[in-house]
């Protein structure tokens, strides 16, 4: 019941940060030529930063705004306009006031710059599991949302049958993840769950129910701004008793190792 009630005030708490955040952008240059964005995006991809470009008439002059992703993390984005003003001086950071990009100059429509993605995502795993020394297959799935830059909240689902034993995971999981490079990221979390455990050889042993408090750790490549493949492992603690029969026997299960791949899909 603890464990319940952790995993719904976990919930409401990353739900409401989700609700008053403030959204940032960098303006990172303009030009009135379309032939400089190429150029412009050469000199990003250095520093592995994204670029989002608007179309905009001013003094009847038409102009290319250049402008990072979109960013709720303050330390996050002072990161990234430092590396940018390296390159371009001029770069500052502009606000999301009612659903509009303000600064002391210009007003931005967000829905006016392109490429934007959903915060929401799925992934779909298979992998190798032990427990007790029992090894088997494992099948997943995982449904979340990415709450800020880099933190995201996901709920999942996890089977893993084996010759003696049948095991099924439901938790929910926050993640952090660490850009290494371009297209590659590390990432680290924690998961807490429920967990139902099932002797297959033993014909009167009736399933076992425990909480799960796990940790994560994992490799992610970006195929593209929507695909990546990815590959982590699990460690999960959980308090399975079976008991054998109807001899007053019992079988112990505490810690489940996972060894996952899979593919992930941001909407």
């Amino acid at each position: 019941m603890k464990l319940l009630w952790t995993t719904i005030f976990l919930s409401i708490f990353f739900i409401q940060l989700s609700a008053n955040q403030t959204y940032k952008r960098i303006l990172i240059t303009k030009t009135l030529s379309k032939n400089s964005l190429k150029e412009i995006q050469k000199k990003l991809n250095k520093i592995h930063i994204k670029m989002y470009v608007k179309n905009s008439n001013h003094n009847n002059n038409h102009f290319y705004y250049v402008y990072s992703k979109e960013y709720t993390n303050n330390r996050a984005v002072k990161y990234d306009l430092k590396k940018i003003k390296t390159m371009f001086k001029s770069a500052y950071i502009i606000i999301k006031k009612n659903n509009k990009y303000t600064s002391k100059t210009e007003k931005i429509q967000n829905k006016e710059i392109i490429n934007e993605l959903s915060p929401y995502f799925l992934n779909l795993n298979f992998g190798l599991s032990s427990i007790n020394g029992n090894g088997g297959a494992s099948f997943g799935m995982e449904g979340g949302y990415i709450f800020f830059d880099d933190l995201y909240l996901s709920l999942g689902y996890l089977n893993s049958p084996s010759k003696d034993i049948s095991l099924n995971n439901i938790y929910l999981s926050t993640t952090y993840q660490f850009k290494t490079s371009k297209n590659t990221n590390l990432y680290s979390g924690l998961l807490v769950g429920y967990s139902i455990l099932e002797l297959k050889n033993f014909k009167y042993t009736k399933p076992s129910t425990s909480s799960l408090l796990g940790a994560n750790l994992g490799f992610k490549y970006n195929f593209s701004k929507n695909i990546s493949i990815f590959t982590n492992y699990q460690g999960v603690m959980m308090d399975h008793i079976v008991k054998v029969n109807n001899d007053n026997s019992k079988v112990k299960f505490s810690f489940f190792h996972n060894l996952q791949f899979g593919v992930s899909y941001r909407f």
